[in-house]
């Protein structure tokens, strides 16, 4: 079954527990997105999330650019910023846990993987309009901004 996250086609009270991993700061209205999971969870139910941090004013400008927004940078909030909407939507938030060695792993991993690429000669995705230099550029500037404190990775759990 497909849904969509602000509008679930579920009825009240549908789920015991929700997982959102690694997409609320891809969504264009959090808030709305929060409300369906709440409205969804039955009174006491658990949501997890975890999902990227920014703090956007300390980030270079190229991870705030079309490349971050796939990459879930450029409309992630801030270390505390998805508690507040968590807190905002009705659910109380249990736990709340900056995981950043979790993200560096993950850009390290990505940049491994593209310069693989690049070696086997797929250097340019055209579709995608850029190119594997460019995407480890990107990267590599995300891995500097993780070790700055600039960029992170957050694991919350609340209950409705």
């Amino acid at each position: 079954m497909e849904g969509d996250a602000e509008a679930f086609p579920f009825a009240d009270g549908s789920f015991d527990a929700a997982l959102c991993e690694c997409s609320l700061s891809t969504f264009s209205h959090k808030e709305r997105a929060l409300a369906e999971l709440h409205r969804v969870l039955c009174p006491g139910g658990r949501l997890a999330i975890s999902d990227v941090i920014s703090d956007h004013d300390r980030l270079p400008d190229s991870l705030a650019e079309a490349m971050a927004q796939v990459a879930c940078i450029g409309s992630a909030l801030p270390e505390h910023g998805y508690e507040n909407l968590l807190t905002d939507a009705g659910f109380d938030v249990l736990a709340w846990e900056r995981c950043d060695h979790e993200a560096v792993a993950m850009a390290e991993r990505l940049v491994d993987r593209l310069r693989g690429a690049r070696v086997l000669g797929f250097g340019d995705v055209a579709q995608a309009g850029f190119s594997l230099d460019e995407a480890i550029d990107l990267a590599s500037l995300a891995t500097e901004a993780i070790a700055e404190g600039a960029l992170g990775y957050a694991i919350l759990a609340a209950r409705r």
